[in-house]
């Protein structure tokens, strides 16, 4: 299902998105994307939604972005959001009437802590692929015209089945020597000396830490 919004001219003149389109589940009227186009009325961003049921007891109102990704189509630039971090709480009246205010939301105070995600993406094999265009879908509210060169790309992620930026190149393939270890072999004595019975078989490495997430 799709449903579009406009943004009215006396109130946002010449916003950088005055056209939204909401990809709708039928049942839950759930977003399960979005579109925004430019004054010029062509494509400028797409937003896809990955959902989950967090919240049975609410039935068809209980879903949750889980995960988010956004192409900024004129740019080529993507990001994700993660949101695998979802707790159920039950809040009491007086909870709900203090933190569920606009005085009190407006300040974007967080109530605790936030679990970890467990799905950042560290590399750039990994990273998810352009959203689809969906093209010939609703043709008489949808206007895709990519820049040729970003048509290009797109092209060529669908056809190797990864990111692609650089076109009529071929990505370098790492490869890693291993250098034989030398081993340390032991000379038996007849009289034992705890002192020349050490030896440095093992070589004591710096654990590696673990890769930092900025945000």
């Amino acid at each position: 299902m799709l449903r579009g919004g406009s943004a009215r001219e006396e109130w946002l003149p010449n916003y950088y998105a005055p056209r939204i389109l909401y990809w709708l589940d039928k049942q839950s009227f759930y977003p399960l994307r979005s579109e925004q186009y430019g004054p010029d009325g062509k494509l400028t961003l797409v937003e896809v939604r990955l959902t989950d049921m967090f919240n049975p007891t609410l039935g068809d109102r209980g879903y949750g972005p889980l995960l988010i990704v956004y192409w900024d189509v004129s740019n080529d630039i993507m990001t994700y959001m993660s949101r695998d971090n979802h707790r159920l709480r039950h809040w009491t009246p007086e909870e709900g009437e203090l933190f569920f205010n606009p005085d009190f939301m407006r300040r974007q105070w967080y109530l605790e802590a936030s679990v970890k995600t467990q799905v950042d993406v560290f590399q750039l094999e990994q990273f998810f692929l352009r959203p689809t265009l969906e093209e010939g879908k609703f043709p008489t509210e949808r206007q895709i015209h990519l820049p040729p060169e970003i048509a290009a790309r797109f092209q060529a992620q669908d056809a190797a089945g990864r990111l692609v930026f650089e076109l009529g190149q071929t990505p370098p393939v790492a490869t890693v020597t291993a250098e034989a270890v030398p081993v340390v072999k032991k000379t038996e004595t007849s009289e034992a000396n705890p002192e020349e019975d050490v030896v440095d078989t093992y070589v004591q490495q710096a654990e590696q830490a673990p890769p930092t997430t900025l945000r």
